[in-house]
């Protein structure tokens, strides 16, 4: 029926109709938080702070606005008259926390709220002053993002937008603003999704990639062969200086989320490698494809050789593609782009390493440590000090090397400058004259460096100047009244670069978030000879965004691995023990951990090893789950003495079990016992087991059981969000499972345990019936946020389960867990 047609039709019946109408949506700030895993508060007493929200309208394109500051002082309200900035400023009196609201009521009374937690600090600290200067250049770049979704940048040779968009989205990625997540929970995920549709849709093309003279480029092709070549790379050649581009423009991809592992195209595992957008040439790709095929294009565009050059160029890049020389300000983006690439598992071949290494370095570094603009012109600078530093770490030349130490001995001796080449020849001289850009080619090289064994080291003094302290100290100072950075460089770098440049080197960073090796080994202690079990699970990831990749063990503490493996089995059997030197000794072992990028971690167990007796070991099976009224069966034949044989011949005398968790062993004895529950069930089972000698061992942990005909099945991810940079959102459905013979009705489920690293954001679920042999998905999801720096698994989470059953009885059980 077309409008026209209905309208008649309404006319005729005289009847009236209530159509909907779209509310507002709110988005509000982001909180300022200080806890022992995120700091982004930015408030303190008495400071004018500013509070700001935004509203999407409906179907009305007005309103009003009312700020509830959450202190009990009076809000404040208004007309809408800016719905990209709905601002007021507030002075808390007093430290605490507090949530500030802002509601938006449209012209239709439709109305929207939404909350930012502001953490207020008794007086200023650095930290919190460097929290508010970022938040305040977030925002200006926000307001002054173009309307195709681009960050403007004029020069002297012209306009840059891909570097000032790709910097500008790497601000806010590295602030936790990623594309992935939800656009009604962050307020800068819009304009990180528009920089993105810009870069892609007006300067990425997809061209030829043909091979080179000192190896192949080529090494990625796209979905669903990422891993063939297929002759193309990924690039920008829309400009005379691309190669300056190309590598800013691959951090904001590589930063856009983290790659989990496992299959590349499972968007529900690698959220981020998965976004879509159509290049400049018109194909559709994926962000992970994207990446991959602008590493072919850095492999491609390096220079093969140039004559005209002191040692020629080999190895290096110019402004563009694979024909112009080297220059030392250029190479350091293809480098530092390529290293952020690394952490998706994307690799450069090998001959482009080898080439900056063995060809390009020996022609631009000086033994001093300084570094030229082009092969042997004798251009040095801050800038060119920070960028070889970049490259080399790249290269995992580590912090140790005298290349590195060097530089930074002639960094420290040259910090406020020198006269060669205006206008690089200042670095913070305040104003018109400071070097954002020299001083990002600095915090980049100093973040990026490596220790001996190849993994992220930082670097934290040059001489003995903290580079972090004074930096940030000086772009506070600068930071102007809007929230931008002032231009400078005679007007070579407008406000657009400057400002995301001083974010970027304001904003820490997570490599400092290291694998930890966490070793264990069962028995402890343990009898001479016996077999030991050493189990690397408990071992995990402090960065999100990486991964447990390989262990080695060293049983005898000897520096020498003995033996290795990965992690898809953590674990190692020393099936004939420690020796037996006559007496009680302690053995130590020693497990390393690499993750995918090479950084390690080691932990030293210490294992006592004894001639004499020790006690037996409980092993009570389990997990037991069954319905009521049936027969379930306990199993602890697998406990075990380690003393059976000579000269001991020890050996278990009893088994006693604690079937009800009230700690004693008085409801069952024998190896394997039955019992059978009348009513649902949810506990701990206990198996005490003795020895011979007297010696007795209860299994710590204990084991579960679930008696009951309801069953929660399994948690399906509906989605995840990065909310800082450790801390994510996870949005489950709850499956629950019947296995019964009668429905149950009325079913909710409340979480009431969970891990410390668990934070519950929605622990509810809830059924209005399962019938008898149904798997049912809850009508509602559960919501939790987590530091996944810690694994958190199914298994870690319980219930509180409330249900009826078909005879109407009401049962509650209390710490009830997921079951297969």
């Amino acid at each position: 029926m077309n409008y026209r047609l209905s309208t008649i039709i309404i006319g005729l019946c005289m009847c009236t109709f209530i159509f909907s109408q779209a509310p507002p949506r709110v988005n509000v700030m982001p909180d300022g938080i200080r806890s022992a895993t995120t700091d982004t508060l930015y408030a303190w007493a008495g400071l004018s702070l500013e509070v700001w929200g935004n509203v999407k309208w409906g179907d009305s394109g007005s309103g009003t606005y009312v700020w509830d500051f959450g202190d009990s002082t009076p809000n404040t309200s208004g007309a809408v008259s800016n719905a990209k900035n709905i601002s007021v400023y507030h002075t808390y009196a007093t430290s605490g926390t507090y949530y500030a609201t802002l509601t938006v009521t449209d012209g239709n009374s439709k109305m929207d709220s939404d909350i930012v937690r502001i953490d207020v600090l008794a007086a200023a600290d650095k930290s919190a002053q460097i929290n508010r200067a970022i938040e305040r250049g977030l925002k200006w770049l926000y307001l002054n993002q173009g309307t195709s979704g681009n960050w403007w940048q004029a020069g002297s040779s012209g306009s840059y937008y891909p570097t000032t968009t790709s910097l500008s989205i790497l601000a806010y990625e590295n602030r936790g603003h990623l594309p992935i997540n939800d656009p009604d929970k962050d307020i800068y995920v819009d304009s990180v999704l528009a920089g993105f549709t810009y870069l892609c849709n007006n300067h990425l093309t997809y061209s030829t990639c043909d091979n080179q003279t000192y190896g192949n480029p080529d090494i990625h092709g796209v979905y669903p062969t990422p891993d063939t070549p297929d002759g193309m790379m990924v690039d920008l050649r829309d400009s005379g200086r691309s190669n300056y581009e190309h590598g800013i423009v691959m951090l904001a991809f590589a930063a856009a989320g983290p790659f989990n592992g496992g299959d590349r195209y499972n968007a529900t595992l690698n959220p981020a490698l998965n976004i879509t957008c159509q290049l400049k040439t018109g194909q559709i790709m994926r962000f992970y494809d994207i990446l991959a095929n602008m590493v072919d294009y850095v492999s491609w565009s390096q220079t093969e050789y140039v004559s005209g050059y002191i040692n020629g160029a080999r190895g290096g890049w110019r402004y563009s593609s694979n024909n112009s020389g080297h220059d030392t300000s250029v190479g350091q983006w293809p480098a530092i782009g390529c290293e952020a690439a690394e952490g998706w598992n994307l690799f450069v071949p090998p001959f482009v390493k080898s080439e900056v290494l063995n060809q390009l370095v020996p022609t631009i570094y000086h033994s001093n440590g300084a570094w030229d603009y082009t092969p042997g012109d004798g251009n040095y600078n801050i800038t060119h000090g920070g960028a070889g530093i970049c490259m080399l770490s790249w290269c995992h030349i580590p912090k140790t090397d005298s290349r590195i130490v060097n530089t930074l001995s002639w960094l420290n001796g040259n910090w406020a400058g020198n006269s060669n080449w205006y206008p690089w020849n200042q670095h913070m001289g305040g104003g018109f004259y400071t070097n954002y850009y020299g001083m990002y080619a600095v915090a980049k090289g100093c973040r990026i460096a490596r220790d001996g064994a190849g993994h992220i080291s930082e670097i934290g003094l040059i001489g003995s100047r903290n580079w972090y302290d004074e930096y940030s100290t000086h772009i506070l100072s600068q930071q102007q009244s809007n929230g931008s950075w002032p231009t400078t460089m005679n007007n070579y770098h407008y406000n657009n670069l400057n400002t995301p440049f001083a974010i970027l080197i304001l904003e820490p960073t997570i490599s400092s978030l290291k694998p930890v090796a966490v070793l264990d080994a069962t028995p402890n202690p343990s009898p001479a000879n016996q077999a030991i079990a050493f189990d690397f699970g408990g071992s995990y990831h402090q960065d999100p965004g990486r991964w447990l990749a390989t262990w080695q063990l060293d049983i005898d503490n000897d520096a020498i691995w003995d033996v290795s493996g990965t992690f898809a089995d953590p674990t190692y059997l020393l099936s004939g023990g420690y020796p037996d030197i006559g007496s009680d000794y302690t053995a130590q072992a020693v497990l390393k951990v690499t993750d995918n990028i090479g950084d390690t971690d080691e932990d030293v167990l210490m294992i006592q090893i004894t001639s004499g007796n020790v006690p037996p070991v409980a092993v009570p099976g389990g997990p037991y789950s069954g319905s009521v009224g049936q027969t379930i069966t306990f199993d602890g034949s697998g406990s075990y003495d380690l003393n059976e044989g000579p000269p001991l011949n020890d050996q278990i005398v009893s088994w006693e079990w604690d079937l009800d968790g009230d700690g004693q062993f008085d409801d069952a004895s024998g190896e394997i016992v039955q019992s059978v529950w009348n009513i649902p069930y949810v506990g701990k089972v206990y198996l005490k087991v003795t020895d011979s000698f007297g010696l007795y061992d209860i299994s710590e942990a204990g084991v579960r059981i679930t008696v009951t005909d309801l069953i929660p099945h399994s948690y399906p991810l509906i989605s995840v969000t990065r909310i800082t940079r450790t801390a994510w959102e996870y949005t489950f459905n709850f499956n629950m499972t019947n296995r019964g013979t009668g429905k149950a009705s009325n079913i909710l489920a409340v979480l009431n345990n969970w891990p410390a690293n668990v934070t519950v954001i929605d622990g509810n679920a809830a059924w209005s019936e399962i019938g008898a042999g149904a798997t049912v998905t809850a009508g509602d999801t559960f919501v939790i946020r987590v530091d996944r720096r810690i694994t958190v698994s199914d298994n870690n989470l319980s219930w509180i389960l409330e249900f009826d059953d078909e005879a109407g009885k009401h049962y509650k059980l209390v710490n009830f867990p997921v079951s297969p």
